[in-house]
């Protein structure tokens, strides 16, 4: 009889899904105002490194086209801790499952990644709603020293738990196989655009949005015998 193993971490990832979309619908559209290479507000925040990179995202400090814009960035900020919570649980199960089936304790490193990721998350969007908080005084420069460090902690965290995760999707099947490939580009563009901000960040960050999609599809599409 087959089973499948993962189906927890598939249910979870299908509510990841879900929240995604709802950030997505309540938060900032793409805008050609960001810095260079950079066409998604939310991304173009969060690896924000200058107040004038702030700036450029939010536009004039006393227009109504502010207020709309930190209200979206706000809720979808807001939401983001359900959505953190969310992708944590996804890949801490799906990793310590690895761990189960194979006896392999690599895995357990990807768990622990899995809940420093959303740790650092929240640090994140802690920083992200002082600086909206501080907009219009400009005196951010220190939120956004603490911004840089735990963005890049969380999303090289997420690309180090696709990387560990590789060994296991090579020994399981085709679609497996398939993954094990895509798994060390987030790493790569990682390393790119911490030397080449812009347009990398961007790829960096669709990367890892790819990862989750085939690991959630995997979850339902791998099964064994019982």
């Amino acid at each position: 009889m087959k089973t499948r193993p993962f189906l927890l971490s598939g249910v979870i990832g299908v509510a990841l899904i879900a929240i995604s979309v709802i950030i997505t619908l309540i938060g900032p559209g793409r805008s050609d105002k960001l810095a260079d290479g950079f066409f998604s507000p939310v991304i173009a925040f969060e690896f924000a490194t200058k107040a004038e990179d702030v700036s450029q995202i939010f536009d004039d400090a006393d227009s109504p086209a502010l207020e709309k814009m930190v209200l979206r960035m706000t809720n979808s900020t807001r939401l983001d801790f359900l959505f953190l919570i969310l992708y944590g649980a996804f890949l801490f199960t799906f990793s310590v499952k690895c761990t189960l089936l194979t006896g392999n304790r690599l895995y357990y490193l990807a768990a622990l990644l899995s809940i420093v990721a959303p740790i650092f998350d929240v640090l994140e969007n802690l920083e992200l709603l002082s600086i909206m908080a501080l907009l219009k005084g400009g005196d951010f420069i220190s939120q956004l020293r603490y911004l840089h460090f735990y963005t890049w902690i969380k999303w090289g965290a997420l690309a180090l738990i696709f990387l560990l995760l590789t060994p296991f999707f090579r020994s399981a099947g085709k679609f497996g196989r398939l993954i094990s490939f895509v798994a060390a580009v987030p790493l790569l563009l990682g390393i790119l655009a911490f030397f080449d901000p812009g347009l990398m960040n961007e790829l960096f960050a669709l990367s890892i949005i790819a990862m989750f999609s085939l690991i959630i599809v995997f979850s339902f599409h791998y099964r064994e015998n019982s």
